[in-house]
Formats: structure tokens, sequence, C-alpha cells
């Protein structure tokens, strides 16, 4: 990852760090690829499991860089690099000092499902009268999330923060080094079960994100998710719990998005748009309302600010092509999403007509949960009234199950073996003019091959 930062001084980083340097000087620049570097950068050498930046630090200073922040200091160059003995923690630390030097309002965000998407509807609204800084991509890790905290300046007068995890502990660093006012999470999730054990653990570990929360902060969470019930403080956003601070009501869809109305402390604000489609998508829609409105922004600006939303790589990315609807929503899957897309398909198909067609891939990192939750996502098919399913790897193969068990009869599968061409190929054999096709998958099945290769035999 490179990031360009304002000028940053290579001594007080050293102090913010707590390195050892005979540098002196500033960069404009960080980067931790090796083959990224440009003048006036830093090079940190991250020791990762199937590499070690340090090694490439003589060939990072030798291309251009000015500085490394490295674990030892080559012969030679000890008068441009500052020495720790973690990289990554020095990381940390140093994005937290910077973060230090600013004083606008800050949110983050955390969920098992849609917080990048939540997070780009947030960004959306704050743009319209704020320049914002957030995570691009889904830089929202122990090493992306400090990366981006670098490229902040003085121009940002607001910013939205994505933190993701896999293990306990994890969204607790990454809140500690934010600091934010405000916190969200989405929903509690299957996601990462496999490590984390149970969807209790899921709860722990999410709820980490208020230990980095600053004094007197907010905090947003879903009032439809008995699990994040009953926290001190906090305020809710529901779409079922008539007891939550903020009420989603009246959800329609039309041909180019959703239109809500949305209940705040008993004060309406009527036909709110999001061009998305899902229930799912309109709660995110209003945690960005509701966090527009916590910034100051007037209504007319937050609507506006919904209205420009675009989803981000293949989340929900829907268009015609040829005589087909396709919907590229395969950026990463759990058993909650993929049943939000069923659902979203089945809306989508009763509005434009067709057939609903489901190309299903099986999903990661479940652990011994894996099949009962495979066989959920099965059981949601065979309710929307899906017209035809494939599903692709063997796991998946429980989703076929339960939706045969549920009635579904049109379903074909294919093992974990199948390459984008077969998948290609059998879904061309069966498709249908007018027919509604969602994909969908864990990111590790790649479905944007199977994507472009069917679209290629069309």
């Amino acid at each position: 990852m490179t990031v360009t930062t304002m000028p940053i001084d290579i001594r007080e980083l050293t102090v913010a760090c707590g390195g050892r340097t005979l540098a002196s000087g500033v960069f404009t620049g960080v980067t931790t690829d090796s083959r990224n570097v440009q003048p006036n950068m830093l090079f940190v050498a991250i020791r990762g499991e199937n590499f070690d930046g340090n090694d490439f630090v003589i060939s990072a200073l030798n291309a251009g860089a000015k500085f490394a922040l490295c674990s030892h200091a080559p012969i030679g160059y000890e008068e441009r690099v500052v020495v720790v003995d973690d990289t990554i923690a020095a990381l940390g630390k140093i994005a937290t000092w910077h973060k230090q030097k600013f004083s606008h309002k800050t949110a983050a965000i955390t969920g098992s499902v849609g917080k990048t998407t939540t997070k780009e509807m947030i960004y959306t609204v704050l743009s319209e009268t704020l320049k914002t800084h957030k995570t691009e991509g889904n830089f929202n890790n122990h090493i992306g999330m400090p990366m981006t905290l670098l490229s902040l300046d003085d121009s940002y007068k607001a910013a939205i923060y994505e933190m993701g995890m896999n293990h306990a502990g994890e969204i607790s660093y990454l809140s500690k080094i934010a600091r934010p006012d405000i916190v969200m999470i989405t929903n509690i999730g299957t996601a990462h079960i496999e490590n984390l054990g149970s969807r209790e653990a899921i709860r722990h570990a999410k709820l980490e994100i208020l230990d980095g929360l600053t004094p007197g902060g907010l905090v947003l969470l879903n009032g439809d998710e008995p699990l994040l019930s009953g926290v001190d403080g906090a305020m809710y956003i529901a779409k079922n719990n008539p007891n939550a601070d903020v009420l989603v009501k009246n959800i329609s869809e039309g041909a180019r998005g959703s239109m809500f109305d949305l209940v705040i402390n008993g004060d309406i604000r009527h036909s709110v748009v999001v061009p998305s489609f899902g229930e799912h998508n309109v709660m995110n829609a209003a945690y960005a309302y509701v966090v527009g409105q916590i910034f100051g922004l007037l209504d007319m600006d937050i609507r506006n600010g919904l209205m420009k939303h675009k989803p981000e790589g293949m989340r929900q990315n829907i268009y015609d092509f040829h005589n087909i609807t396709i919907i590229e929503d395969c950026y990463n899957a759990s058993a909650e999403s993929m049943k939000a897309a069923l659902v979203t398909l089945e809306g989508y198909t009763k509005r434009r007509g067709g057939r609903s067609v489901a190309v299903l891939g099986e999903m990661r990192e479940l652990g011994e949960f894996s099949a009962i939750l495979h066989s959920s996502v099965g059981e949601e098919a065979a309710k929307t009234g899906l017209g035809l399913l494939i599903t692709v790897g063997d796991a998946a193969d429980e989703i076929a199950k339960a939706a045969r068990a549920c009635g579904m009869q049109d379903i074909v599968t294919l093992g974990s073996e199948s390459s984008a061409d077969e998948v290609a190929n059998t879904l061309h054999g069966l498709i249908r003019e007018s027919d509604r096709i969602l994909f969908k998958a864990s990111r590790a099945l790649k479905f944007e091959d199977i994507i472009a290769k069917f679209k290629e035999s069309l």
C-alpha cells in the first residue's frame, strides 16, 4: 500500500514510535511495497507470513526511498533508517500520533455484513459539504487503516473509517488508533465464526470498537439485533423494533432503487431515496442519514449525498447485458448477505418480470457451522421462489440439498474443481431471455472470472 502524506519530520516520527535513528529530514509519502518507492518516501518493512520486508530495505533505498522503517540497520545505510523492534506496532503508533494532530470529527464502522457499503454511503453524504477522509476499498486492517491515517492533512473536515477483523482484539487495536467520535455496528452475523466460535463471541469482538471512542462519543447500533441490545447510551436504528430511537418505515422499491421514511426521535423524514435495492441497503442508508445529521448536514444535503451513492467493486452491481440482467454481488459472502441478496433478487424479478436465477458459491471460514449455514441459504432460495439454482463448490452442495428438501426442483450442482469456463458454459446452456441472474460467493472463488466467461459466451 502507498499513500501521500503531508511533510513529516523523521525525527518526530522516531520519537512517536519509540525508534532509533541517525536520520534527519522530512518525507511526503509512505509505502509498504518496495516496488512502489518514489523520492521523498518512507519505506515500511513489513514482516508477513511468506515474506520479510526487511530483506528489501536496501533495494528500496537504492530505488529512491528517502528513509526506511525497519528492524535492523543495513551496513552503510545507518543514516537513512529508523530501527524498531516491530514495524507493524511502530506503524500503529505513528498513525496514532499523526491522527492526534487533527480535530475534525471521526466516525468508525464495523459489522459482519454491510460495513463497506455503509461506509461509502456515509462518505457520499458527508462529502456533500465536508471534505471527507476514508479507508479505501478493504484497507480496514492493522496495516491498511494506519497507512490510511497517514494520508490525513489539514484539508479534511470529516472522516469515516471501516474496521475489519478475523480474530478478537483486532478491532480494539484499530479503534484505539483512530479515536473515533462516533462508532457504528451494522449487524452481528456469522462471518469468521470459524475463528471466533459463536455469534456471541463475534458480538464481543465487534463491540471492541467502543474501546477507542472519545469521551462523550456516540454509539449507533442495529436495534433489530438482540445481541446488540442493552448497550448503555447507544442510539438504536431499526426496522422492526418500535422502541428504537430511529425507525425505518414504509420501504418501497422502484426501477432505480429504494425509498423509505425515517422517524428520528419522533420526527419523520418522508421519502428518502437511495439508488440501491434490498432492505439491508435501506438500513445502510439510514445509518448514513443519521451520521450526516450528527455531522450537522442539512436534510437536502444528506438526501443529495445518498442519491450519489454507487456500489463499490462487485457489490450489488446490477446491469442489463444483452437480453438478461446480471447482479454482480460477489465481493464476499456470508449466510446473512446471501439471504439478503436472494430477497433482493426476488423483489427485482417481481418488478421487471422474467425468471430469477442464482449462481451461489460456497462460503468460507465457517468451520463446524458450514453445513447448517449453507443449508439456511438453500431454505431461503426455495422460499423466495427461485427459478433456477446453480451451486459451485463442494460445501455449497448443502445449499442445493436444503433447497430440494423444501421442494425446489431446478437445481444444478458443480464441484470445487469446476473451472470458470465449466460454470459459465453450464449457465449458458440453461438461461432464458429476460432471466435475472445473481452471482454470489466468497471472494476466494473469483466469481468475476465466471461472469467474464459467461458474458463472452452470450
